[in-house]
């Protein structure tokens, strides 16, 4: 039997022998005598996401709230524009990005003294770990705490493995293409599938490793670290606050859910831990003495007073504690149970207290006697309703506390309204008319006639509600016409759709709209380097979205010819997918009209994918990498390539009259390009190209622009026996590069063929 006494646990086993220490002293010495259980916690989530048990099967959002824990075996996964953030009780923050799909394989952890310190407090991590994730798909921005030099961190992938040590970078793994990794701060060691050497890669640094296993080490972009600091500066700042506490109780509850597990799979008798199921053990006595063999030097003073009152009723002394009777009731003995008796809940109330996450129990604590028990109260008893209110500020909260019908309070609270616009529901004015004395508050009437809530209900509808919020803070609380607009733009750029063939001029947007949108960086940013490269210039018309799919077909805009400008645009600020054959007829007023093809996120094509700009000139240009394989692009004059990190093309090919262009800001690689005309001038620039199996067009000028330009004035790098470190920041001609059909193997071959062939030095 289990039996609390003003806060010390008092024991009886079959020697009848009674004794007293404080449950910490007694969870705490189970845990260190145990394999600690490490513990994941789900700390933030926005857009689509889910979770799978270690069976594949998806996780109730029950069991999924924010605050719950992961256990060893699940898997957390961000749809297209999902995220997720996750808090290890080691003090590590991993941030899950768009489209990544993580499992927690193992991780075990020593248990840890809290000593009321928060994450924010912790410059190593609390205890010894030890931590093993696998990364399917996807990347994930991760920033540790340092690590104790017997604790590990691996991040298993199909690429390989990276151990850390304490550090911040971001892992991206791309099945088919292989991994890219950048680190900004300390070392990550990344070792190859195979088993090949491992690679340090240190501040500043970055790695791709090919789908054949082919390391490339690389610096990183400005424009990574950037993502990365800012990536974990917005984690950090949800994390940070998290009580150790919270963690090493959850801690505590994995380590003893799963030693019941043992113990029913050993046939035992599945009853709460200590709980004797032999009926004279339940019988004897709970007021003998210590035995006399008893170590006292183990035992507190309070343990060896008790301990001295053979005559004392412990039944009594038990029904008045609150915290012992709330114990003997749910059988629940922690710190945490000692906590949740001060507040004083009711049985029901008790019981749905525990039914929640650690985390959720701690905030209802944090929250005070009397909100807690009004929100456990709440007719739903629902653990997502309670955090929907603990997310809001405190202000918040006393205005919806002010309201004296639970009914109303719990719908407020589902229709997740964001804060600015409760300020308007929860008036001085709307609240006197709640009063049980007044006419009843409805609800969803209040300020249906504001542009704020009517703005608020599209912008949740499309589930871009946060956008809201935003504009009142750029307009210091007052939504003004202009900024409304900005909304409206807004929440169009942000909805998923597939373009359909024949495009109405009426949904097409201005380019200084779209461009000058807060919420469209993403895409904006891509622009202004297609602007300073001369890619675009002029007034532009938009069809924008999130994710944008463009199916196989013709597309042209209604009314042909009758188009506003010459600049056409199809953007997609999180990824553009091109599927198969898709062709542009009829755009813009002139033959200078150009088709712009632009994602601020990824691009995704097939195999095989042809882009027919063949009546204007066509650009693509993306921000992450640009894999082509078999494609083929045609335009008027120009056809232009743009990717901000690499550009690879395999076994594709370029149709355009005057000009080709392909640049990167990281790696470009090309094997087997052709060129269907003889195109008067190619540029490629990147900080290394890498190219192989193409034939430069005898009259063709080729201006090939590398980080650091020519070897001796001239040359570029011959062969593929060139080490990967002399190949960077260099032009490389790996194998069966001509010009007019003559091949170009080393220096003699390039002065005698090459003379249309220019190697420069980026600017």
């Amino acid at each position: 039997m289990k039996i609390i006494s003003s806060g010390y646990l008092t024991l009886c086993g079959c020697m009848c022998v009674v004794f007293l220490l404080p449950i910490s002293h007694l969870l705490g010495q189970a845990l260190k005598d145990a394999t600690g259980r490490g513990v994941v916690i789900i700390t933030a989530k926005d857009g689509p996401t889910r979770f799978l048990d270690s069976q594949g099967q998806i996780l109730p959002a029950s069991k999924t709230a924010i605050g719950s824990a992961l256990p060893e075996g699940n898997v957390a996964q961000a749809g297209v524009g999902g995220k997720i953030v996750l808090l290890l009780s080691n003090g590590t923050v991993t941030t899950l990005e768009s489209q990544t799909k993580l499992k927690i394989r193992e991780f075990s952890q020593e248990p840890f003294d809290a000593a009321g310190r928060k994450i924010s407090d912790l410059k190593t991590e609390p205890s010894k770990s030890s931590v093993k994730l696998d990364l399917d798909w996807g990347s994930i921005v991760v920033t540790t705490k340092k690590l104790d030099r017997a604790s590990s961190l691996q991040i298993q992938s199909p690429s390989g493995m990276a151990g850390i040590r304490g550090t911040q970078f971001r892992l991206a793994e791309n099945p088919g293409s292989g991994i890219k990794l950048d680190v900004t701060e300390s070392t990550v060691i990344f070792t190859p599938k195979g088993g090949v050497q491992s690679v340090a890669v240190g501040p500043g640094q970055g790695l791709d490793i090919s789908a054949a296993g082919v390391a490339t080490p690389r610096a990183i972009s400005p424009l990574a670290a950037k993502s990365i600091i800012a990536t974990n500066a917005e984690s950090i700042q949800v994390t940070d606050d998290v009580l150790l506490s919270v963690l090493s109780e959850a801690m505590g509850d994995a380590l003893m859910i799963e030693d019941k597990g043992l113990r029913e799979d050993d046939g035992a008798d599945p009853h709460e831990e200590g709980e004797p199921t032999d009926q004279k053990s339940k019988d004897k006595p709970t007021d003998e003495k210590v035995s006399s063999d008893e170590s006292t030097a183990e035992r507190t003073p309070a343990a060896i007073h008790a301990a001295s009152q053979s005559n004392v009723d412990t039944g009594q002394v038990l029904e008045n504690n609150p915290a012992a009777k709330q114990v003997r009731k749910l059988g629940k003995a922690n710190e945490l149970s000692f906590k949740a008796a001060s507040m004083g809940f009711s049985d029901d109330k008790a019981r749905m207290f525990y039914s929640f996450s650690t985390s959720t129990q701690n905030a209802l604590l944090a929250a005070g006697k009397e909100t807690a028990n009004r929100l456990l109260g709440l007719p739903s008893g629902k653990e997502l309703d309670i955090w929907r209110f603990l997310n809001y500020s405190s202000e918040t909260r006393v205005r919806l506390l002010a309201l004296s019908d639970d009914q109303m309070l719990l719908g407020l609270i589902r229709k997740g309204y964001e804060e600015s616009s409760l300020t308007l529901i929860l008036s001085d004015e709307n609240l006197q008319a709640s009063n049980p004395s007044s006419a009843p508050l409805d609800v969803p009437e209040i300020g249906t006639d504001s542009n704020v809530l009517k703005l608020s209900e599209r912008l949740k509808e499309s589930g871009n509600s946060a956008i809201l919020n935003e504009l009142l803070q750029l307009g210091g609380g007052e939504l003004t016409p202009e900024l409304e607009r900005v909304g409206e733009v807004a929440n169009l750029l942000l909805t998923d759709f597939t373009v359909p063939g024949e495009i109405e001029e009426s949904v097409l947007l201005s380019g200084n709209e779209v461009l000058s949108n807060p919420f469209y960086r993403e895409v904006s940013s891509v622009y202004g380097y297609l602007e300073d490269d001369l890619f675009v210039a002029g007034e532009a018309s938009f069809l924008g979205g999130r994710n944008v799919e463009m199916t196989p077909g013709a597309y042209r805009v209604a009314g042909g010819v009758g188009s506003t400008t010459d600049l056409f645009v199809f953007s997609a600020s999180e990824k553009l997918k091109i599927r198969d054959e898709v062709s542009f007829a009829e755009f813009g007023r002139s033959e200078n009209a150009r088709v712009v093809l632009m994602s601020g996120g990824s691009l995704e094509t097939t195999k095989g994918v042809t882009l027919d700009a063949a009546t204007n000139d066509l650009v693509l240009s993306v921000r992450r990498d640009v894999l082509l394989q078999y494609a083929t692009l045609k335009g008027n004059r120009e056809v232009t390539i743009r990717s901000l990190r690499d550009l690879t093309l395999r076994d594709s090919e370029l149709d355009a009259s005057g000009l080709a262009t392909l640049k990167a800001t990281q790696n470009l690689y090309v094997d087997g390009l052709n060129f269907s005309r003889d195109i008067p001038k190619i540029v490629m620039e990147a900080s290394t190209i890498r190219l192989m199996n193409i034939d430069f067009p005898g009259s063709s000028n080729v201006n090939l622009n590398s980080l650091k330009g020519p070897i001796d004035g001239r040359y570029p790098n011959f062969g593929t026996d060139i080490p990967l470190a002399q190949q960077l920041g260099r032009v490389n001609f790996l194998q069966n590069i001509k010009s007019g059909g003559n091949l170009m193997h080393d220096r003699s071959t390039f002065d005698q063929f090459g003379g249309n062939i220019k190697i420069g030095k980026l600017p």
